[in-house]
Order: structure tokens, then C-alpha cells, then sequence
């Protein structure tokens, strides 16, 4: 017996997408001068957000293992 063919999701998102673009309507709306310098803030925001995170997350990684790799010697002092 044969399996009923399904639509995959890798399918079904592509398609929706160029359904919604065809499907549009022309908006009569305009971006004002602050929304434009507001979305770059974000943007600015967003990439020094992420870069603060990575250094975070690259200390936290080299701590780890520098002290997976510390020698015995430097444990015990005595």
C-alpha cells in the first residue's frame, strides 16, 4: 500500500510566501525621517548586543578550558 503523498513543510513555506507577495495590495503609507533612524538604533543596538554576547560566551569557553587543562601542580600549592 502506498503512502498518500503530504506536502513538506520545506514546500509549503516557500509557496505561502509567494502567495502573500501576490497577493498584496499596495499600501499608501510612508516611513517618516524617525522611524528610519529609530530602525537603525535597532539595528546598532542589536549588533552590539550580539557582540557582547559572543565575548561573553568566548571567556566563558576559554575559563573552561583553561581550567580542564590546568596542571596538578598548580592545585596543590604545598
Amino acid at each position: 500500500m502506498e503512502r498518500p503523498r503530504t506536502i513538506r513543510s520545506k514546500q509549503l513555506g516557500p509557496a505561502i510566501l509567494v502567495l502573500l507577495v501576490l497577493a498584496s495590495r499596495p499600501a499608501y503609507a510612508y516611513i517618516d525621517p524617525g522611524s528610519g533612524s529609530f530602525m537603525l538604533q535597532m539595528l546598532l543596538a542589536g549588533f552590539f548586543t550580539l557582540l557582547f554576547m559572543l565575548k561573553n560566551l568566548r571567556t566563558k569557553i576559554v575559563t573552561f578550558f583553561r581550567s580542564l587543562f590546568k596542571k596538578k601542580s598548580d592545585d596543590n600549592p604545598g
